[in-house]
């Protein structure tokens, strides 16, 4: 029996649908009726019903303002307009909105209200057995080769096998090949590793990282035939085991060797997943028991990979020696950063970003005495409370993502600073409070308030400067930074809403389709690759 809810104003019309079909012989049951969206929402809470069927008039919530709650809260709710109107902009505006059927309320016609419901019936068992695919997909990826081999090195990473005899019988036992005169280690990750692993719900990540691996064993195999194994360590981060037969070659060989690994793995990861890989390679090794050791020492290389602009092969010959931030070198860039921050211009301060790179570029510090010098910054740069967030330097994947984030910043002073010249002290003010503010309850009041100005005289002048309403500003705000979250994929949805200061996400979803022309998560979606239908498609074929 699929479950229906009636949601309209009026108990005539409610009884008269209820009592006008013959729902059993039909297959459904009414669970539940509702006099308004509000109560609607509410009912679907406790109910969770398969379908709907909604009137467009009503008070407190109409029908159309309902759909959009449902999209965002229930979207496995097929909704059906029940509806006087006769206009078809309305089934037009319905089903744009996420209605599966437009029916008509008088006269009810049988035939129609049953085909409806039929089509409605078959998508929730087409979006059924889509769940039960993905739900075998997921089990599939359980129990395949990959969490098999993630415990293994994690048992040699924990010096759980350490002769070579014993990690030859225990890899044997699940299809790894370590018979080998010699190896090469390739540690890859993803790039950079943060984000990756932000932009992926923790139930994903088990199916993202199977389309990972498979991506790259399938790239490999053409060019190394039974000549590599690959050995997960955590989500984001693999090892690539090279297997040669013969000596020791030349480094060159083992270069060359890389180049064609990085050159396979480049495009297909980029295609499907928009991801680049880091890789640090060891020199050639042949005791098995020194996997730990050569993991452990290889896995340090990508500490170099923050003085590259672009992801590239680390090798151990080519690592230096990474230098401490001296206290005379922190004096001479503080002494540089305070006289550009005396007399912020874009020429001083892009002149100050040049000079601090090519300092780090040529004396090479530990990349944490970089980050911590940058962030330490702040107090030199941040003379005021109206100034946007100093950036948070220790999610930058290289000195060159670490500068561009300074630079943004930068930017974003000046444009303030601009903007301060160009309209009314008081509503750049304002501006900058709602910017800094964007989290918390804002109100017409609170933000006269902090400037000083009645509430109806700053609305006046708001608008006359900027050319929107105070309230429209902050809802404009706060959905652009909703959407740069998004973009990075910082918080989850329930999490998003109250970082922009929504109280209720299915207001804010509501509010972010009506501005975008997308929901959140389609809005996520299209910034971000989505792995399940590629991994959909590996098990069917």
């Amino acid at each position: 029996m699929k479950r229906i809810i009636l949601v309209d104003d009026e108990p005539i019309a409610r009884q008269h649908v209820r009592e006008s079909f013959p729902w059993t012989d039909w297959g459904y049951e009414i669970v539940g009726e509702a006099g308004n969206g509000a109560e609607a929402l509410e009912l679907c809470g406790g109910l969770k019903p398969d379908m709907a069927l909604i009137d467009i008039t009503m008070p407190v919530m109409d029908g159309l303002t309902l759909l959009d709650h449902m999209a965002a809260s229930f979207p496995d709710t097929k909704c059906i307009i029940l509806t006087a109107h006769r206009d078809f902009s309305y089934a037009q505006r319905a089903v744009q909105k996420g209605a599966f059927g437009y029916i008509l309320k008088s006269p009810i016609d049988l035939a129609e209200t049953k085909a409806a419901l039929e089509r409605a019936s078959m998508e929730l068992e087409k979006e059924r057995r889509w769940v039960v695919a993905l739900d075998r997909e997921r089990r599939l990826v359980e129990s395949s080769r990959y969490p098999l081999r993630r415990h293994f090195f994690q048992q040699l990473l924990t010096s759980v096998l350490t002769q070579d005899q014993e990690i030859m019988q225990r890899s044997s036992g699940i299809g790894i090949t370590l018979t080998a005169d010699h190896f090469l280690m390739l540690v890859c990750q993803a790039d950079p590793l943060p984000l990756f692993v932000a932009k992926y719900p923790e139930n994903d990540q088990s199916l993202v990282e199977y389309s990972m691996l498979e991506i790259v064993r399938e790239s490999l195999l053409p060019l190394l035939p039974g000549q590599f194994e690959i050995l997960p360590a955590f989500f984001g981060r693999f090892v690539i085991l090279i297997t040669f037969n013969g000596p020791v070659t030349t480094r060159d060989h083992y270069r060359q060797v890389c180049r064609q690994i990085e050159k396979r793995l480049e495009e297909p990861l980029s295609n499907y997943l928009k991801l680049q890989l880091a890789i640090a390679a060891s020199p050639p090794f042949s005791e098995l028991h020194k996997l730990k050791a050569v993991y452990q020492k290889t896995a340090r290389q990508m500490i170099y990979r923050f003085y590259y602009e672009r992801p590239r092969i680390i090798h151990a010959e080519d690592c230096f020696p990474l230098q401490p931030l001296s206290r005379e070198d922190a004096v001479w860039l503080n002494g540089l950063a305070a006289q550009t921050a005396s007399d912020p211009n874009p020429k001083t301060l892009q002149r100050f970003l040049n000079k601090a790179k090519t300092f780090f570029l040529q004396m090479k510090q530990q990349p944490g005495d970089v980050t911590d010098w940058l962030t330490e910054l702040k107090t030199i740069f941040v003379n005021d409370s109206h100034l946007p967030p100093w950036p948070d330097f220790r999610e930058a994947g290289s000195l060159f993502d670490a500068i561009l984030r300074l630079d943004g910043w930068f930017q974003r002073m000046l444009r303030i600073q601009s903007s301060k010249l160009s309209i009314r002290p008081e509503i750049a003010r304002a501006m900058q409070y709602i910017h800094l503010h964007l989290q918390d309850e804002l109100s017409l009041d609170t933000i006269a308030q902090e400037v000083e100005l009645s509430p109806s005289h700053l609305g006046h002048l708001f608008k006359k400067e900027v050319g929107t309403s105070v309230i429209d500003y902050v809802l404009e705000q706060r959905i652009e930074l909703a959407k740069r979250y998004l973009e990075e994929a910082r918080f989850r949805n329930y999490e998003l809403a109250e970082k922009v200061g929504f109280r209720h996400y299915s207001y804010f979803s509501t509010m972010f389709k009506k501005m975008t022309g997308m929901g959140p998560n389609e809005y996520r979606r299209s910034v971000k690759t989505s792995i399940l239908p590629l991994a959909y498609e590996k098990e069917k074929g």
